[in-house]
């Protein structure tokens, strides 16, 4: 019984403090990016949750107005394969999703990746001195269905536009 107790008190002696390991490692936040459907059907979409944690673990991280970092507070963003392969959009606030357009091939891989600060977050909203970049990768499978989701339509239009306003200019 007394082996076992100067085993324990050395064990709780010498082990370092979780807050001491994560402020040790530079990381302020615990940040867990999951997309919901992996593998995702092509012609579909899946949303992708972003989970924050504080140095304690226990609650969401704050800015200086003491009001939660969301995934809002985020840049969002997914790349494939192809540039036409997958696309992403917000749906409100705090619910991003990734699509999987008819441009892709399946068994072909993807990458999202969130980023604090958002860009256009304004300073008065952001954690002073702390930036981040979190990635997750996911797989596309077989077709579900032939028409894209409106997030592969628009990303299609907008490559659309800014290739003619590319032969355009020249």
């Amino acid at each position: 019984m007394r082996a076992f107790a100067v085993l324990l008190a050395t064990a709780v002696l010498s082990a370092t403090p979780l807050e001491a390991q994560r402020q040790a490692s530079g990381a302020p936040w615990t940040v867990s990016l999951v997309p919901t459907m992996n593998p995702l059907p092509i012609g579909s979409c899946g949303a992708v949750w972003l989970t924050l944690k504080d140095s304690t673990g226990q609650d969401a991280p704050r800015n200086a107005a003491g009001n939660r970092v969301t995934l809002a507070d985020f840049d969002m963003s997914v790349t494939g394969a192809s540039p036409v392969a997958v696309a992403g959009a917000f749906n409100g606030p705090n619910n991003w999703s990734v699509c999987g357009c008819q441009g892709a091939k399946a068994g072909s891989s993807a990458v999202v990746t969130a980023s604090y600060p958002k860009k256009s977050l304004p300073q008065a909203s952001r954690v002073n001195g702390v930036t981040i970049t979190q990635t997750a990768s996911f797989k596309l499978r077989r077709r579900m269905g032939v028409s894209d989701p409106p997030a592969c339509a628009e990303l299609k239009a907008a490559r659309a536009s800014a290739k003619g306003a590319s032969k355009a200019g020249k």
